[in-house]
């Protein structure tokens, strides 16, 4: 899951960002959500990165939210 708030999935945030969707709020209106906590907006800013033209891994990965231990 990317959002445990509202349970969609990398599947469903793919599929938004594949209809045109290329902003987190986009793809939450398009998924009939609002973001609650917020924890998962890093990651949904990487995916729309990663699907943008010429995007490369390391752009795509330097949106990501740093992972604590």
């Amino acid at each position: 899951y990317i959002c445990l708030c509202h349970g969609f999935t990398d599947k469903q945030v793919k599929s938004a960002i594949a209809t045109g969707r290329r902003s987190v709020a986009e793809i939450y209106s398009h998924l009939g959500e609002r973001p609650r906590c917020g924890k998962c907006v890093c990651e949904v800013r990487a995916m729309v990165a990663a699907a943008m033209p010429g995007a490369s891994a390391e752009v795509a990965g330097s949106v990501r939210a740093p992972q604590t231990e």
